[in-house]
């Protein structure tokens, strides 16, 4: 029995959102990468993904007729960008 594929979105990291930036001004300088985003919430984002990517794994182990796949899409929007950004810079 074939069945159709699914898919999980990861989370991209919110440590970067102007809403994570504004709600944790309050903390410390060394909560902060060199990008300006909240570290530790970016960490937990890290985190959540990849205990996905296992949970996915395991799922597809267990379930061999479903297909299921994670899509890294913040990823896939850093390669976009530094696409744009490089079109931008040969023209």
């Amino acid at each position: 029995m074939q069945m159709p594929g699914n898919s999980c979105l990861e989370i991209l990291p919110l440590g970067c959102t102007p809403r994570m930036t504004r709600e944790f001004n309050h903390t410390s300088a060394g909560d902060y990468n060199a990008s300006g985003s909240v570290e530790h919430v970016n960490d937990l984002v890290f985190e959540y993904n990849r205990l996905l990517d296992e949970q996915i794994g395991k799922l597809n182990t267990e379930f061999s007729y479903a297909q299921m796949v994670s899509c890294d899409v913040s990823t896939i929007i850093l390669i976009l960008t530094m696409i744009t950004w490089l079109d931008f810079r040969l023209f």
